[in-house]
């Protein structure tokens, strides 16, 4: 692949303490209490080789750093992922799911473990994962975390994520906003309808609004409209992702299959390969079995959003997928395995490059499906709305100044690209 190398990508792609510190105009009265006097336990699916989790921790940390008397982050593996250079506590048996308690004793451990790391001064918890939905299990492990977080930190942060679709008809979803109620704690999410659905559930406090973390980031960091950053090759991006694989497993064969009928290597990436690299391979071991000749190759690890830089286009299920595609100029179409995903394409104005597993009846369409979406992204057809995206983006950074951003950013417009686009 013609394009940045692997250092250059990453140097490009990973931000650095002290760079692009922007202007702030003013502070709100958040800020000024906030002032490096709290220290932040940041909590999150990190550690375990999900690049989207980390990127989020990235971001979060080049807006946040300078706002806190130290950062901990707690990490549920021993992957560092290329992250910044920060104080890490690995807990193994802490993670964003079922694994999160193991009895009081393990609780009251980890508890003091944190207060050692950060005993000059009050905490406060940062939830950079934490999805709030319709899984019952889930919903329930995140209020037993909250419980035993109020036990260490005297303030909570919900740091633009979302909030899914059927939170509120999980029974636990009233015990947690009423939680929330409860204590100090401040919310920001990625879209309206999450800030809608935690209104309906019952919350009084305060929602920001804004985008993904990343998203944003990028956008100050590159400018928008986003370009391309490498050479276009005649390669299709899959980015699976290990979630009900019966029911989207269809999809990414078509467009396997579409790719082939278009003429286009294959290239499967996983995002986290905990989970999603032996999907990657399993695909990739089925697609042989049709077209034993074809090119096709399987890429992991932390150079997997290296991989996708200079594809002809992508197929993303994952959500973080979808915006290291976009950020880096690559045409993408969405597979909305969850809420996140369409509420992006919709707020894009991409609704119409969503596909969607077929339905019973409609057996044979969706390779048909796929290949006039994909002919249509190579002609140019695809075409995020970019004055949409700035509109948010501005009001991203008015949430983080009442957040109490330090460096909130400046959103410039697009330099050139670092390279020539061939073909």
């Amino acid at each position: 692949m013609v394009g940045l190398s692997h250092a250059e990508f990453r140097e490009a792609a990973i931000p650095r303490e002290g760079t692009y510190r922007g202007n702030v105009t003013s502070h709100t009265e958040d800020a000024v209490a906030l002032s490096r006097t709290y220290h932040a336990v940041i909590s999150g699916g990190l550690g375990q080789g999900n690049l989207g989790d980390e990127a989020l921790l990235r971001a979060f940390l080049e807006r946040h750093r300078a706002d806190y008397r130290s950062t901990l982050i707690l990490k549920a593996g021993s992957g560092d992922g290329g992250l910044p250079s920060a104080t890490a506590l690995s807990l193994p048996r802490l993670a964003i799911g079922r694994r999160f308690w193991w009895g009081a004793s393990d609780r009251a451990k980890k508890r003091r473990l944190v207060l050692a790391h950060t005993a000059s001064g009050p905490r406060e918890y940062v939830w950079l994962g934490g999805l709030l939905a319709h899984i019952l299990d889930h919903n329930l492990v995140r209020y037993q975390e909250l419980l035993w977080a109020r036990t260490v930190c005297s303030r909570f942060l919900y740091y633009f994520v979302d909030i899914g679709d059927g939170f509120t008809e999980t029974p636990v979803a009233s015990k947690l906003v009423r939680l929330l109620n409860s204590i100090d704690a401040r919310l920001a999410v990625r879209s309206a309808e999450a800030a809608e659905i935690l209104e309906e559930a019952g919350l009084r406090t305060k929602v920001h609004v804004g985008l993904d973390p990343v998203l944003y980031d990028r956008v100050v960091r590159w400018g928008i409209p986003f370009v391309r950053r490498s050479a276009i090759t005649d390669t299709l991006a899959i980015v699976p992702c290990n979630y009900r694989p019966d029911i989207y497993q269809p999809v990414w064969l078509a467009a396997a299959d579409a790719g082939i009928r278009l003429g286009l290597r294959l290239r499967w990436v996983s995002l986290c390969d905990c989970a999603d690299l032996p999907l990657c391979l399993r695909l990739a071991a089925q697609v042989r079995t049709q077209h034993p000749n074809h090119p096709q190759e399987v890429c992991g690890g932390v150079s997997a959003e290296e991989a996708l830089a200079g594809t002809a286009c992508c197929l993303a299920t994952r959500f973080h997928g979808a915006i290291f595609a976009l950020t880096l100029g690559v045409p993408v179409l969405g597979v909305p395995y969850a809420p996140k995903v369409s509420r992006l394409f919709r707020l894009l104005r991409l609704q119409d490059w969503l596909i969607e597993p077929e339905r019973s009846g409609a057996s044979g369409l969706l390779e048909g499906e796929l290949v006039e979406r994909i002919r249509g992204a190579l002609a140019g057809r695809w075409r995020p709305d970019y004055a949409v995206l700035r509109q948010q983006a501005t009001t991203h950074k008015r949430a983080l100044i009442s957040l109490g951003a330090s460096c909130p950013g400046q959103i410039p417009t697009a330099g050139k690209p670092k390279i020539p686009i061939l073909g």
